[in-house]
């Protein structure tokens, strides 16, 4: 009865896959709990400074709240990460006002940190760039629509008031009392605000800018040509009187003002000029370790810069700038393991992270090692793999402080692979199985050896038992009763490409390759190890967790597959579903799911008597083709992220606005993920073309995506 009623469960599970056009139903058995973006996933796209915290917008991980009480040690206070991509913010009060690249703005309560809330989300014209809010009313730069003025009097309900048209294109907007300053690729117009219904123009400035500053009665304009400096006292009289010409490295994108002095950003760094006397101003200092930083702000001798993070940097002393640190939360999580009920993270970029188990909560952290890639636990200890450092063994008596007890290193062997298993840790590196005795698990020591001549890629315990994967395809089943003279009891040849991934489950092995097979083997007979099932169907294949008859693989370019074994001799997919961003690793813990992925860790409640779905957004796989070019607008050249959800013939163009193509910048077959081009503003016959609009289009068989770019020299 209970076989008959499995295969009515499987035949259910199976229709609901294949027939459901775009979502699986919600009873299929797995509810989103929570995710945490703890990644910055994106470079800062926007700072504004408040007392003792900054809120940045950091792309495609929204908006983020730093607390800079201690500049040394600023953390993060809390974060929204749903928005898209955010390239801009301006804050009053307890809202935050963000620009997404979208087209809209986001209205945000900030009156708790730690848990933002979106509150309203306005649709606006033309290419949303830059906002400044003053009271209820934000003033959008919006690119060819000129500057949209919104009124937020209601957050919830916010309506666009009025709109300016700018000759060119609007690129930031700056309100000083009742005088609108508005940065145009063509020119510089200042306009009085008193009625926001309708704006009066009262000075037109024949500069180009991106950006501007103004401090007392002088207006501050920057661009490729160098630095410009308007008297505005009275307003309506405007006159330049002073300018500073751009040095060799080129002009300056960004500027801030403070304190008779000016702060200009590029390529070459952070360039600091004296501007007591505006009629003649002078370079105090470059800081070259500010090189490349777009976003700056400067508050009480602070600049806050975006250069590989947040780079806060006193300026007191203007010939010599003092960094106190550079915070980024980058890198993303590869591994996770579960200890002493909560969750611990490897991430690539930022060390090991402690979680509660529900991911509510991140306990503590180390940054050592900052490139960590796998991690296992054993009681108040972790051992966190190191690409390039061995292992760090972690003592993790207090959570929320861990601490290196040591560092264990194999000379100089690579370990690319690790399990615990009782009091014996096994590595797999360059030339077999590495036995380590942690009974003591402060002071690992050498416990035993397995050698061969192909490096082993991946290893299992179950018992006395280690199942050690090569690099050539091969399984290798071990007998290490005696540590110090292990056995070899059997192989496998499966295919001849490197493993990736070993699970044991009673007799049954399963092993994931590099050629996207997943491969289970009987291994009642270690001697004669036997294929029982084989799924050749998998795309990008990271990872595997095994529960029960169901196997959940990551796939870094879709998502999640679930697998359910509905045979001895068959798998078949019975769920799919994406991740935000690249699935790396799946741990099914009891009947939860712990995903790590490249934008968060995320936690899902599992049925194991079902297939695997998210409750509210289980999705086939993913045919979105997404798109994003920074800077935009540039100078000189455009970075150009393509991501594709599928392998296969790729066209990207760059067109004018009359619809000619201008530059064929990739033309052939490309394999799914993120592939980076470059557009350095010339034609196909690398020639400079003019300064105006482009479009850079992607075609991929069915699908496409379109963004507009803007050059200006």
């Amino acid at each position: 009865m209970f076989q008959l009623l499995r295969i009515v469960l499987t035949a259910v599970l199976l229709a609901v896959f294949f027939l459901s056009p775009s979502f699986a139903q919600d009873s299929s058995g797995v509810e989103c709990i929570t995710r945490n973006y703890h990644n910055w996933v994106s470079s800062i796209q926007g700072i504004k400074w408040m007392p003792n915290r900054v809120y940045l917008a950091v792309g495609y991980s929204g908006l983020r709240i730093v607390n800079i009480s201690s500049l040394s040690q600023p953390s993060e206070l809390g974060s929204i990460s749903t928005l898209g991509f955010v390239k801009a913010i301006d804050v009053v009060d307890t809202l935050a006002f963000v620009i997404e690249e979208g087209g809209c703005l986001h209205i945000i309560d900030i009156a708790n940190p730690a848990s933002p809330t979106l509150i309203s989300t306005l649709d606006l014209p033309g290419t949303p760039m830059a906002v400044d809010a003053v009271g209820q009313i934000a003033y959008v730069s919006a690119g060819s629509a000129g500057v949209v003025i919104i009124d937020a009097s209601d957050p919830s309900t916010p309506i666009i008031r009025s709109h300016f048209d700018t000759p060119g294109s609007a690129w930031s907007a700056l309100v000083v009392d009742s005088t609108l300053y508005v940065a145009d690729s063509t020119s510089v117009r200042v306009l009085n605000t008193v009625n926001p219904d309708t704006l009066v123009e009262i000075a037109w400035l024949d500069q180009p800018a991106r950006r501007l500053a103004v401090e007392t009665s002088h207006l501050f304009v920057p661009n490729m040509s160098g630095l410009a400096i308007y008297s505005i006292n009275p307003i309506d009289s405007t006159a330049l009187v002073g300018t500073l010409p751009a040095p060799a490295s080129g002009g300056w994108w960004n500027v801030a003002a403070s304190d008779g002095r000016v702060y200009l950003t590029n390529n070459a760094g952070l360039t600091i000029v004296n501007v007591a006397n505006p009629a003649s101003p002078s370079i105090l200092y470059l800081y070259t370790a500010a090189q490349n930083s777009t976003e700056l702000t400067v508050a009480n001798h602070i600049a806050f810069l975006s250069c590989n993070g947040l780079r806060i940097t006193d300026v007191t002393t203007p010939t010599s700038p003092q960094t106190y640190t550079t915070f980024n939360l980058g890198g993303y999580d590869s591994h996770i393991a579960m200890g002493n009920g909560n969750v611990f993270v490897a991430n690539r970029s930022g060390g090991m992270l402690i979680f509660s188990s529900d991911l509510q909560t991140i306990i503590g952290r180390s940054n050592a090692p900052t490139d960590a890639r796998q991690i296992v636990v054993n009681g108040n200890y972790a051992y966190v793999q190191s690409s390039n450092s061995g292992i760090h063994v972690m003592n993790c008596t207090n959570p929320s402080a861990p601490s290196t007890a040591m560092v264990y290193t194999e000379g100089n062997r690579t370990i690319l692979d690790m399990t615990l298993s009782g009091t014996k840790l096994y590595f797999a590196i360059d030339n077999g199985v590495r036995i380590i005795d942690v009974s003591a698990p402060g002071s690992p020591t050498y416990g035993g050896a397995y050698r061969v001549t192909t490096p082993g890629t991946a290893v299992a315990v179950d018992g006395m038992t280690v199942y050690l994967g090569l690099q050539s395809g091969a399984v290798h089943i071990v007998n290490v009763t005696n540590a110090m003279s292990p056995t070899l009891l059997g192989t496998y040849q499966a295919a001849p490409s490197p493993i990736l991934d070993l699970q044991c489950t009673g007799t049954d092995l399963y092993v994931l390759n590099n050629a996207n097979s997943l491969r289970v083997l009987s291994v009642e007979n270690p001697a004669q190890p036997q294929l029982e099932a084989q799924f050749d169907s998998l795309s990008d294949a990271s990872g595997i967790s095994v529960l029960d008859d169901y196997v959940l693989v990551s796939e870094k370019g879709n998502g999640i597959r679930v697998l359910l074994r509905v045979s001895d001799t068959e798998l078949r997919t019975v769920g799919f579903y994406n991740t935000p961003g690249s699935a790396y690793r799946v741990l099914v813990d009891d009947q939860r799911v712990y995903v790590a992925d490249s934008t968060n860790i995320s936690l899902y409640d599992y049925e194991p008597s079902t297939d695997v779905d998210e409750k509210t957004s289980l999705l086939l796989p993913d045919r979105t083709l997404l798109l994003h070019t920074s800077p935009n607008p540039f100078n000189a050249t455009a970075a150009i992220d393509v991501s594709l959800p599928v392998t296969g013939h790729v066209s990207v163009n760059v067109t004018n606005i009359q619809g000619r193509t201008v530059a064929t910048l990739f033309q052939g077959f490309s394999a799914n993920g993120v592939k980076r081009l470059y557009w350095k503003g010339c034609d196909a016959a690398g020639c400079n073309v003019a300064s105006g609009v482009y479009f850079v289009t992607v075609n991929s068989g069915s699908i496409s995506a379109s963004q507009k770019i803007v050059l200006m020299r």
